[in-house]
């Protein structure tokens, strides 16, 4: 899951009695990552506080592509749950995105049209 919040605020003025425009806050992302538990890579970074970036990307029939990056993000939650004897292990990780060192963007959407 993702969640994204821009963070906008009314900008009220003495005399009027609406807004008078909308206040810009600071860009954030959250979100949730589900996933199989196969090593414990993920979860020491859980542990650690390390942060770590990932890419989703997801294709259409079409050859329609969108790229969904997440360069640094900080695990705030996360812990295997085990359900069972010889069942596979899912983890699920809470994040909140985090600006990455350049300081260019916190979370990046590209679109691609792929031909053969």
């Amino acid at each position: 899951t993702l969640v994204f919040n821009n963070n906008l605020r009314r900008q009220n003025a003495v005399g009027n009695l609406g807004s008078i425009g909308v206040g810009v806050g600071e860009f954030s992302v959250t979100g949730t990552l589900n996933t199989y538990f196969e090593n414990l890579d993920i979860l020491q970074d859980v542990i650690q506080n390390t942060p770590r970036g990932f890419d989703i990307r997801v294709k259409d029939d079409k050859g329609k592509v969108m790229l969904f990056s997440a360069p640094r993000n900080k695990y705030t939650s996360g812990a295997p749950t085990v359900p069972g004897k010889n069942q596979d292990v899912p983890l699920e990780v809470g994040f909140q995105s985090l600006l990455e060192k350049t300081g260019l963007y916190t979370f990046q959407i590209q679109r691609f049209h792929i031909t053969q």
